[in-house]
């Protein structure tokens, strides 16, 4: 499926190896440094990230720092449901209270 946002990328007008490298130990340097000027580096940072099987360097990101900001977002989305749940449960508590006392 393509994007319109793709049409726009910077990407596509720089060698594919800068962003798919063949060896672990390469540089990603300079295909970050493109994606740092690129109009829709955010764009396709949210694209890779809902695609976890993606290689290569997307959005400014590896595969290693895709995997962290998952988590992060996992991590935060685990904690407001734990707040909401939270005051839902205070908010309970305290609409009941009147019953006890």
């Amino acid at each position: 499926m393509v994007h319109e946002w793709m049409d726009k990328a910077l990407c596509k007008e720089l060698p594919a190896e800068l962003f798919f490298s063949n060896y672990p130990m390469d540089s990603t340097r300079e295909a970050k440094k493109a994606c740092n000027l690129c109009a829709v580096r955010l764009e396709c940072l949210e694209y890779a990230l809902e695609r976890p099987d993606m290689v290569g360097v997307f959005g400014g990101t590896t595969e290693t720092d895709r995997r962290k900001l998952r988590r992060m977002r996992r991590e935060q989305s685990a904690e407001k449901q734990g707040k909401r749940r939270s005051e839902e449960h205070t908010s309970e508590l305290q609409s009941l209270r009147h019953l006890v006392c």
